[in-house]
Parts: C-alpha cells; sequence; structure tokens
C-alpha cells in the first residue's frame, strides 16, 4: 500500500499534520509520497486535491482505499489507516 500526503508551504495545518503523517506510515510500513500543492499542481489536479492537507491511501491495484482532507489526531488517523490495512 502506498500513502500520498498532499501539502503546501503556506499551510499551518500542513506543517503539525505531516511529522505525524510520517511517524504513523512508518509505523504501519506504508510507503509514503509527499507532493507540495503548488510545485506539482498537474499531478495534485489529476488527483482532485481541493484543499490541503490531505492523505490519500492506496492499496497495491492502485485503486484509492482511503482519503482523509484536514489533520486528525494521531491515534484516530492509527486506528483509520489500521482498518484499511486490514481489508487491504
Amino acid at each position: 500500500m502506498r500513502a500520498y500526503y498532499f501539502t503546501a508551504s503556506w499551510c499551518a495545518p500542513c506543517r503539525d499534520f505531516e511529522p505525524i503523517v510520517k511517524s504513523v506510515c512508518a509505523e504501519k510500513e506504508l510507503d509514503l509520497y509527499i507532493y507540495d500543492v503548488e510545485e506539482m499542481a498537474s499531478y495534485t489536479m489529476g488527483c482532485k486535491i481541493k484543499s490541503t492537507p490531505t492523505l490519500i491511501v492506496q492499496n497495491s491495484a492502485g485503486e484509492e482505499v482511503y482519503r482523509i482532507i484536514g489533520s486528525i489526531p494521531v491515534n484516530e488517523l492509527k486506528e483509520k489507516l489500521g482498518g484499511v490495512m486490514a481489508n487491504g
């Protein structure tokens, strides 16, 4: 499974949530890719990113299985990703 984190340099919630995302993805052994929405505008539009921060998880077939817009507490993120990975 892969996780894609969409962020922006000017976004304070993105900066606050990024270390949480990195930590939880490492713990869950998810490959994490981080994209700045301004630097990767065409890719961001293709992923239908409307606001930041956004975290998308894809299964091994490349299908989106989870999306969160905004930040959530670390325990909630762990729980959500654990459920997504269990259902795989």
